[in-house]
């Protein structure tokens, strides 16, 4: 499969390759057939595909440097390509194999922790391209217990969030030895609490969250991250092996 370089797009000239990749996937657009330089970056590195500037072949790394390719998500799309899932790098979108569609993010260890939108696909990608991945959901929790602790606080927000939990009528825990500022059971009597609640503070990183993740799924217990808006938003945060 060849594709060629035309006024700083690459683009396939062939219609039945362009079909094919269509078929399979690929973000193919406009009426030469423009695809985005991380897809064929992909298939030159797994599937034997050239690409042309006049007549030169262009190299992996020409072309990585040409269209100054972020190889955190280049990696990223590989690996969740090969694994069998769809992404849309138009609309930065992926779609589950259990068909549900979520924004699609890349991001390193040391990025500073937001969340966008509804839902969304988090790939981590480490210096050397380790690669670990996490699904975030908007949340609103809701429980069935009486919060009969009166507590003297320190911190407001923390303060602010306890009374929104009570509110929601959970009974709450200190979560200091799980990193959070609680832990929230959904009744009374349960001997075990459903949620480690963590606020996300300003300036923290996403390596800090993921670490939490990783310890709710050690404990299991759903990892809600709070967010201190003028109503606060909640929402569930989990390891997901691709």
């Amino acid at each position: 499969m060849k594709f060629h370089l035309k006024n700083g797009n690459i683009v396939i000239n062939n219609k039945n390759d362009r079909k094919r990749l269509e078929s399979q996937g690929y973000s193919v657009h406009g009426k030469i057939g423009i695809i985005d330089p991380i897809e064929a970056l992909f298939l030159i590195y797994e599937k034997n595909a050239s690409i042309f500037e006049y007549n030169n072949e262009l190299s992996f790394y020409d072309v990585v440097k040409k269209f100054s390719i972020d190889l955190r998500m280049f990696y990223a799309y590989r690996d969740l390509k090969l694994r069998g899932y769809k992404i849309s790098l138009m609309e930065n979108t992926i779609l589950m194999k259990n068909g549900e569609n979520f924004n699609f993010q890349v991001k390193s260890p040391q990025d500073r922790a937001e969340f966008k939108g509804k839902n969304g696909f988090l790939a981590i990608v480490d210096d050397d391209f380790d690669l670990t991945y996490f699904i975030y959901k908007s949340y609103e929790p809701v429980g069935n217990a009486k919060n009969e602790k009166e507590i003297v606080f320190n911190d407001p927000e923390k303060e602010r969030l306890f009374n929104d939990l009570a509110n929601r009528k959970f009974k709450l825990n200190s979560g200091l030895k799980f990193g959070t500022e609680f832990i929230a059971y959904e009744n009374n009597d349960d001997r075990h609490s459903k949620y480690m609640v963590k606020i996300l503070r300003d300036g923290m990183q996403w390596i800090e969250i993921a670490g939490l993740a990783r310890v709710a799924n050690g404990v299991r217990k759903t990892l809600l991250i709070a967010i201190m808006q003028n109503k606060i938003e909640y929402y569930s945060l989990s390891w997901y092996r691709a």
